[in-house]
């Protein structure tokens, strides 16, 4: 008897490639932490989804290394670093059970193909810090207790660099980019000088500048630490709809003229808002409602428009997973693969508070024009398609 074993799907554009970033989140950046809480957020769904997303052309997605924004996060979900007499952490060992279940994860894009964007420092903010491992009150390893202090104390951005340098020794051979902090906050001169320091540990160690990551900020201070160090990945957040390209990939705009032209690896990132242009898509159900993601119109529209234009990619969030849970922690794979590859019906838009021409597209078949469903999924891959010239 025989019998047959369904292919895996391989991504057909390799971020390291094409050196452009069809990007996409499919159940949130803190995803890969969550505990399989659900029959509808588990492990052989999580394979299904990232096969689907290497199906679909997709190259690369976003996680968060940890996620402890609060007490029900720092108790569940997935810490990756050794806990000692106690609990508390020491960010220089990691935990080898709760880390391997991280490499199962990521694993499943990793054997597709899919550049996973890990984001090394997350919570660094006051409101959230104190639940952080980063903090010092739950590690071992003498950093700051203030979030204000983070990027001065210099005990503390040794552990950092440990962990950076852990983390590359670990995952060298893997399809990986190394973000290093989320939305940092803090005067231009001490960011730059922060990215700077952190940058430097890691061409010392020989890590590739395209295997590291930073989030966009002060633009003059950004662009002398880019002069710097050219190939790093900048991400550009906020941004969720095609106005906000046409405006700033227009030629003799300051982005597009210091930034989108120059370095090779500024791309966008739709995590956060943007009130001057707001995303015109789905938003999760316990989100915050301005947190409205990319409508598939503005990602195929989008995605277009920035590569004509001597931009690098797009970081897109999808909100699918989430638009009926009622718990934010518990994503929805299953309906987040149906709307992601299937689209939403247009009797579901007043529902969702969304417009249907922004979820539809205008086809000709045959003699025929019709308004067909555009699911997200179909709309990067026909941008990529599109780009590609395929």
């Amino acid at each position: 008897m025989c019998f047959w074993k369904k292919k895996m799907n391989k991504c057909k554009y390799p971020l390291d490639k094409v050196d452009f970033a069809l990007a996409y989140v499919p159940a949130d950046i803190s995803a890969l932490v969550l505990p399989f809480t659900l029959l509808k957020f588990r492990k052989k769904l999580w394979d299904k989804m990232a096969d689907t997303m290497a199906k679909y052309d997709i190259n690369s997605t976003r996680f968060f290394l940890t996620c402890t924004e609060d007490d029900w996060q720092k108790k569940n979900t997935i810490v990756c670093f050794k806990k000692k007499a106690g609990g508390k952490y020491d960010l220089t060992e990691f935990d080898e059970t709760k880390m391997g279940k991280l490499e199962e994860r990521l694993e499943s894009f990793w054997q597709r193909d899919i550049t996973t964007i890990i984001c090394i420092g997350k919570d660094i903010k006051e409101a959230r810090f104190r639940f952080s491992p980063w903090h010092g009150k739950n590690n071992i390893n003498g950093t700051v207790e203030d979030a204000k202090d983070f990027m001065r104390d210099e005990t503390t951005q040794t552990i950092f660099d440990t962990v950076f340098l852990n983390l590359w020794e670990r995952w060298k051979t893997k399809p990986i980019i190394f973000e290093f902090i989320n939305e940092p906050s803090g005067a231009p001169e001490l960011l730059f000088s922060w990215y700077d320091k952190r940058i430097k540990v890691g061409k010392k160690a020989k890590i590739p500048m395209k295997r590291m990551a930073l989030n966009f900020f002060h633009s003059g201070k950004c662009l002398e630490l880019l002069t710097k160090h050219p190939k790093v990945w900048v991400f550009l957040h906020g941004v969720n709809q095609t106005g906000w390209f046409q405006r700033f990939n227009k030629a003799g705009t300051e982005l597009q003229e210091y930034f989108f032209t120059k370095f090779p690896h500024f791309a966008a990132d739709s995590d956060g808002h943007s009130v001057e242009y707001p995303g015109k898509g789905l938003v999760g159900k316990v989100w915050n409602p301005v947190f409205k993601r990319p409508s598939p119109l503005s990602i195929k529209q989008g995605l277009k428009y920035t590569i004509k234009h001597q931009g690098h990619g797009w970081i897109i969030m999808s909100a699918a997973a989430y638009i009926d849970t009622k718990d934010g922690n518990k994503p929805d794979l299953v309906r987040w693969k149906k709307i992601a590859e299937k689209g939403i019906e247009k009797n579901e838009c007043g529902k969702y508070g969304v417009n249907w021409n922004e979820f539809s597209e205008i086809i000709k078949d045959g003699d025929q024009i019709k308004v067909v469903k555009l699911p997200e999924l179909l709309a990067i891959k026909k941008a990529a398609r599109s780009l590609m010239g395929d």
